[in-house]
């Protein structure tokens, strides 16, 4: 992925999975995956939220509310800062289900990510969405369309989180 030192400017050398050394200042650059979060809003009739893209990557996809985890921020203040700019909701509460492992490939580059996932019951508020945001809509469990989900990391996220409720009472789920 990558082929120059971003200190030097000299070739830089693949050494394993995830580290490049430059032979020449002995920079050491490690690719490590890129932070986001996703939020799974239910409404009171148990009804998933997602939002319909409206810019690159994956226009026109499905997607659940959230976005990269910016520097010197934590998973809770990135989760309320990606609803707040995109639903215009102040979320206070929200529960962590987990992480995913993913890609999001923009402008030529395939990042690797890891999603961290999150539960909370929508508000009853309006809710203003950003720019970034052409449509969103309640989908019943059934009928949500994962062939029409942005990325596989939320893919998984909304498969694990619905396998959940067809678990039958006292069955292990995973956990």
């Amino acid at each position: 992925m990558y082929k120059f030192c971003p200190r030097c400017s000299k070739k830089i050398t693949k050494k394993s999975k995830n580290l490049f050394i430059c032979n020449h200042c002995g920079f050491h650059l490690y690719e490590n995956p890129r932070p986001t979060t996703a939020v799974i809003f239910t409404n009171d009739k148990e009804e998933i939220l997602l939002i319909k893209r409206k810019k690159a990557p994956k226009k026109d996809y499905w997607d659940t509310p959230g976005g990269f985890v910016d520097l010197n921020e934590t998973l809770e203040e990135s989760v309320k800062r990606e609803i707040r700019e995109e639903l215009n909701i102040e979320l206070k509460t929200f529960k962590y289900i987990g992480s995913y492992y993913g890609r999001y490939f923009y402008k030529g580059i395939n990042y690797h990510t890891l999603c961290f996932a999150f539960a909370a019951k929508m508000p009853d508020k309006k809710v203003k969405t950003s720019d970034e945001i052409s449509a969103l809509k309640f989908f019943k469990k059934q009928e949500i369309p994962i062939d029409k989900i942005a990325f596989v990391e939320v893919k998984n996220v909304l498969k694990n989180y619905l396998s959940s409720f067809n678990q039958s009472p006292g069955s292990e789920n995973g956990k």
